[in-house]
């Protein structure tokens, strides 16, 4: 059993893996690997094949997920492409060990429960294991799609990121809670496009406005803290804009193809979802996609189109601060229940870590955790 339960939310496919697996990748390449160590002791693992023995061998899920990112950039794509879109499981959990860097023995073990977006979804059988598993959390990380959030249309903003159904779930986890401290995170991911143009203070705004009733609640009873936390996922992966989704369908083809029209009205040529332009032949038809909506509502759901830019590199940013954020506040709550001084620093924190170990590693930490600019905001600071 975890030490921490921390539930992640947001749309479907908006990419809440991802940023696990680039939290992970920074926590151990970045400076913070002077303070704490990351191990993913998630009890499961994928297939892989090795580029260098053809061989399949056994990967890390975060690790692998980082490398398809890794590849995304590194071959450069075709120009333009749109990412899966097809429904994940329900649940997935990432169990992650973070220990002392200079004391390894001393651990804890935190559980992200990555909830589908599907959950969400009108109807959805699984909302009430979500919510069940919510109340055993102190901390729940909303991550909303970014390029669908600044969308001007009202209903795909809401569609995509499911912002009215996770509002329900944040009021009801209130409800059902003790008065003790907890947080929520509301992580904007796939910034890269507006923290190019200088444009994130954008993002934080409309992430108010999106989510005012929930914050307002979050903030009248005094004991939530509310962070924005905008995050690179990627740093070489950046929004293009959003198109009408399109298929591309010819005689044989077990399924049609998505794809966008790059000329509007011009259905004489494609772009591909992988980024290739292909004129269309004579046999293959151009339909909008019928199935691309938004399940629950009769909303057309366009696709997100993203390229790589010249040069770009895999360079997440900010990812790292979600679990700093989480401990520090995790560390705060337990003084705010203790007394007796040094004797009670010297008990357990959580796991194997004790209240002075947590101390010390934070007081060392402490410069690098962003509490205002570079995206992210403490709206309740002490």
């Amino acid at each position: 059993m975890a030490d921490i339960n921390v539930l992640m939310v947001g749309g479907r496919r908006c990419g809440k893996t991802s940023v696990l697996s680039s939290m992970f990748y920074q926590i151990i390449n970045g400076p913070a690997n002077q303070v704490f160590t990351l191990a993913d002791t998630t009890d499961y693992m994928i297939e892989k094949r090795n580029e260098n023995t053809g061989e399949m061998e056994r990967a890390d899920v975060l690790d692998y997920k980082r490398m398809e990112l890794v590849n995304i950039i590194d071959t450069g794509g075709n120009g333009q492409f749109i990412v899966d879109q097809n429904p994940t499981n329900n649940f997935w959990d990432y169990v992650l060990s973070v220990a002392i860097a200079n004391r390894p023995n001393h651990y804890l073990t935190i559980n992200f429960r990555d909830a589908a977006g599907e959950v969400f979804e009108a109807g959805n059988r699984f909302y009430d294991d979500a919510m069940n598993y919510a109340n055993s959390c102190d901390v729940i990380i909303i991550a909303v799609d970014t390029p669908y959030l600044m969308s001007d249309k009202s209903s795909i903003v809401d569609g995509a990121n499911r912002s009215s159904e996770i509002g329900t779930l944040l009021k009801t986890w209130l409800m059902n809670g003790d008065n003790t401290e907890k947080m929520v995170l509301f992580v904007p991911v796939k910034c890269e496009k507006w923290i190019k143009e200088g444009k994130i203070d954008e993002v934080i705004d409309k992430i108010k406005t999106l989510y005012e009733d929930s914050i307002k609640a979050l903030l009248e009873p005094q004991n939530v803290k509310v962070n924005i936390i905008s995050v690179e996922t990627a740093g070489g992966i950046q929004f293009v804009e959003l198109r009408k989704a399109y298929s591309l369908y010819k005689p044989g083809w077990p399924a049609p193809k998505k794809c966008c029209l790059p000329y509007e009205e011009n259905e004489a040529i494609v772009i591909l979802e992988d980024g290739r332009v292909h004129p269309v032949e004579s046999d293959e038809t151009v339909d909008e996609d019928m199935n691309a909506t938004f399940p629950g509502v009769n909303i057309h759901r366009p696709n997100a189109w993203y390229c790589i830019p010249q040069g770009a590199k895999y360079a997440p940013k900010n990812c790292e601060q979600l679990p700093l954020h989480i401990l520090r506040f995790l560390f705060n709550k337990k003084m705010n229940h203790m007394s007796g001084g040094v004797i009670n620093l010297l008990r357990g924190f959580f796991g194997c870590i004790t209240l002075q170990d947590m101390e010390d590693a934070l007081r060392q930490v402490g410069i690098q955790i962003i509490d205002q600019g570079e995206g992210i905001e403490v709206l309740n600071m002490e």
